[in-house]
């Protein structure tokens, strides 16, 4: 899911008067329409909330990403006179649940199916906005004996179409703040609305690519590709050290041509502490020119901010999303122009790193980085995977995530307990932590 959600301002009224332009304001959420009908559905492993109202042939209402069923109102009311209106709360969304399953059109769409098997309906005309829109296109295309007619606005195929920059506009801003008291009003995990978001704002990767056989980093590429992943997050190939730029030049080229797909974008995962394998500026500059547009931005891991701020001096300017590859330099990252973070601790911690991204011009700023350099030093005195896994495993009651993979090592007792002190003093939890490591 990703950014096509400004759709929502379709649904301004038409007799309001307002000093700004119309497309420039929110409207308010529409008052809920009672259902006729209203339940749930027990469909693909979730509880889907839905309503019907209304008689006449089917039509069903999907909404925009982020949002609910209420923000139909004012179209229930006008089709339910002629209409049976089926509107329904996506997966994840609004009153209905979720499992341990990515976010995905095909499985939110398959989810409509079994409602409508579920109501007994063998066919229905779709009306959807954003990515509701994309479910109805994708319901055509994939189930075209269950839909009639579809009516789909602000439906995007490819996240290139999307406008860059969307989710600093002031209104759009101002809708994902509301989705968040609407969501801790209606869900059924109320606190959960900032790790829910990062599934559907700009900044979401669906799959890391590059092992170590280049046959296989070409084909989990192109599967990423073709399951619908903004991007993908790319190791260069690490298990020759000492090789040079032109050799990782036509590597990354052998990829890219092999997926031989538009939308593929890749996002360069630099960090050589770990891979041995940096990836230079030269390098990076020689790609963009390559590969415009494929070549998306960077995960800067090398823990050198001299290295982060030359790529935003040099590339960001020209469209390359820059993320700091840790929290600890957010603050400067975005101060710098760019795009965010991709982090470790993101896992145990992302309702503080989240909510400095989103408020990252507030007065209050700096002190929410220095809060987060805290936590995230309590974590790396010992190894941070394990680290992480063991929190999760102390604050769920669940020890079983303490487990870990060779060659990885558990903590032993006394680093786990010195762990849970500091964090513990320093205030830290995950909330729901037993809820959310029984649906991972």
């Amino acid at each position: 899911m990703r950014r096509a959600l400004l759709a929502f301002l379709l649904l301004l009224p038409l007799h309001a008067a307002y000093s700004e332009p119309l497309w420039q304001t929110l409207p308010p959420t529409p008052a809920p329409v009672p259902g006729e009908h209203a339940g749930r559905a027990k469909v693909n492993g979730i509880s889907l909330y839905y309503a019907t109202i209304g008689h006449g042939s089917p039509v069903v209402l999907l909404h925009g990403g982020l949002s609910n069923l209420d923000y139909w109102g004012n179209q229930i009311k006008a089709l339910a006179p002629h209409h049976t209106v089926i509107v329904v709360d996506s997966r994840g969304h609004g009153r209905s649940t979720r499992d341990a399953r990515p976010f995905g059109y095909d499985l939110m769409a398959d989810d409509v199916v079994a409602l409508l098997d579920t109501l007994h309906i063998a066919k229905a005309d779709v009306v959807g906005w954003s990515d509701g829109a994309i479910l109805g296109l994708d319901l055509a295309i994939r189930h075209p004996d269950r839909v009639g007619k579809v009516f789909a606005f602000a439906a995007n195929t490819v996240t290139s179409g999307v406008q860059e920059g969307v989710e600093k506009n002031p209104t759009f801003a101002r809708f994902i703040e509301r989705a968040g008291h609407e969501y801790a009003r209606l869900s059924a995990t109320p606190k959960d609305y900032d790790a829910f978001g990062c599934r559907n704002v700009p900044g979401y990767f669906g799959k890391s690519s590059w092992i170590c056989a280049l046959p296989d980093t070409i084909e989990l590429t192109r599967r990423a590709v073709e399951a619908g992943c903004a991007g993908v997050l790319m190791l260069p190939p690490f298990y020759y050290k000492g090789v040079s730029d032109e050799g990782l030049f036509r590597s990354f080229a052998r990829v890219i041509d092999a997926v031989a797909d538009d939308r593929l974008r890749i996002y360069l995962y630099h960090i050589p502490p770990v891979s041995q394998v940096p990836i230079t500026l030269t390098l990076i500059e020689r790609l963009l020119k390559a590969f415009p547009g494929i070549i998306a931005g960077v995960k800067d891991s090398s823990g050198d901010w001299n290295n982060t701020a030359a790529m935003l001096k040099d590339f960001q300017p020209h469209g390359f999303d820059v993320f700091a590859g840790t929290e600890t330099i957010l603050l400067k990252n975005m101060r710098g122009g760019g795009a965010g973070c991709i982090t470790a601790t993101g896992n145990v911690n992302p309702t503080a790193i989240m909510r400095l991204y989103k408020t990252w011009q507030a007065v209050d700023a700096d002190a929410q980085q220095e809060a987060l350099n805290k936590t995230r030093a309590i974590f790396q005195k010992v190894p941070i995977i394990p680290a992480m896994k063991a929190v999760i495993a102390e604050k769920s009651g669940d020890k079983v995530w303490a487990t870990v993979r060779p060659p990885l090592v558990e903590l032993n007792d006394a680093q786990r307990a010195q762990l849970i002190r500091e964090l513990d003093a320093d205030g830290f939890g995950i909330p729901n932590a037993a809820e959310l490591a029984d649906r991972t």
